[in-house]
């Protein structure tokens, strides 16, 4: 028999992973049956994953001021119209969901997720009776920090538009740093004219609005002068301005995050934050000293040579637990997304003690917990907080 060559080192690797896959079983099935598990590995398409790592670098390594998704509210072959990825076309009902079966399975608390997939039910009902030109405002403060969230949160303001049979939502995630829960009840009222009376973060997270007195950009101004924001957006351009160089190695490491092992998936997301990092400092402080290491990354060398020599752990992120350890983000347009289905981010205790909790000088979990005192913390959350 012919020999076959692969021109992807990946491509040879598809039925070995799906296999791993398979064996890891028990330990990661998530809702539905083994087919949707395997069917998840390899269907986001290469957009769907370019707009997700952007989302996600952008969150994490630029953290950015604002960011912009298109969404689509359409039918399925049943007839059934949902809010949609706008390239995958997969309801986001079932990204919540999917988020929510993977944080059952290693007995984290999903209170968050659960409210983020009411909230999208409730957009999906809202919708249906929309009109181009309704606006839709969504608030996400900051999730509890001992969960692993940072100390950002994000409101969402959206617009709609009639496409066809259906509709197209621009929606933009503002990022709040550390703002107070009375700061976003202000809002709110500014925005609907009544105070909600909502007192914790899932109450926010579970209830968008559909605004139609105000548009997107007279809602955006409102948000602004309230939390004082700052209209440079330098973040947001920092990003912008990399962005074609972090699309490209992206699209090349597409397959990995398709069909490779889970440390090789790892690996290749550390060499893209490694990366990020370098065009951001670049962009931000005009530090040219990694110029030629940039031209590396931009060069034909192999993917495998860029992941041998850049796929170091890169700094934790300041005030998160998330990205070098588990992602646990604020913004509930990132759950399910390709870069979350395609790792596995259990954290491991390999940080110096002494625990946050218990005063131990012992090895800690990224958030300071040693693991006595995480499984406690993980308990207690999922059986007080837990829908």
């Amino acid at each position: 028999m012919e020999r076959q060559v692969y021109t992807n080192p990946y491509e040879a690797k598809k039925i070995i992973s799906i296999t791993d896959f398979q064996k890891r079983g028990e330990a990661r099935k998530t809702v539905g049956s083994e087919a949707f598990n395997l069917e998840y590995l390899s269907r986001f398409t290469d957009e769907e994953l370019v707009d997700d790592m952007l989302g996600y670098l952008g969150e994490y390594r630029f953290e950015v001021e604002k960011y912009d998704y298109k969404l689509k509210f359409s039918a399925d072959e049943s007839g059934k119209f949902h809010l949609r990825d706008m390239h995958s076309g997969e309801s986001m009902v079932t990204k919540a969901e999917w988020a929510i079966a993977d944080r059952k399975l290693s007995a984290r608390p999903i209170h968050r997720e659960v409210a983020e997939r009411d909230a999208l039910i409730k957009l999906d009902d809202m919708l249906r009776f929309s009109k181009t030109g309704d606006s839709i405002i969504w608030a996400s403060p900051a999730g509890p920090k001992e969960e692993g969230y940072g100390d950002y949160g994000f409101i969402f303001v959206g617009e709609v538009s009639q496409k066809g049979s259906g509709k197209e939502i621009n929606m933009r995630a503002i990022r709040l740093e550390k703002a107070k829960i009375g700061q976003y009840k202000e809002a709110m009222r500014d925005i609907l004219g009544e105070d909600l009376g909502f007192e914790e973060p899932d109450d926010f997270l579970s209830s968008p609005q559909i605004v139609r007195d105000l548009d997107k950009e007279q809602i955006e101004k409102r948000i602004a002068r309230r939390f004082n924001l700052k209209s440079d957006n330098q973040n947001a351009n920092l990003l912008n301005r990399a962005k074609d160089k972090l699309s490209a190695l992206t699209v090349k490491f597409a397959d990995i995050f398709r069909y490779a092992t889970e440390d090789e998936k790892r690996k290749a997301l550390y060499t893209l934050e490694n990366f990020a990092i370098l065009l951001r400092d670049q962009y931000l402080n005009g530090d040219f000293s990694n110029l030629n290491t940039i031209r590396v990354f931009e060069s034909r060398l192999p993917i495998n040579y860029l992941i041998s020599k850049f796929s170091q752990k890169p700094p934790q992120v300041a005030g998160s637990c998330g990205s070098s350890g588990e992602i646990n983000s604020n913004n509930p347009l990132a759950n399910g997304s390709s870069v979350e289905r395609s790792i596995n981010f259990n954290y491991k205790f390999d940080q110096p003690g002494p625990c946050v909790t218990c005063g131990e000088n012992i090895p800690c979990g990224p958030c300071g917990l040693c693991m006595g005192c995480d499984i406690k913390a993980q308990k207690e959350g999922s059986l007080n907080k837990a829908a």
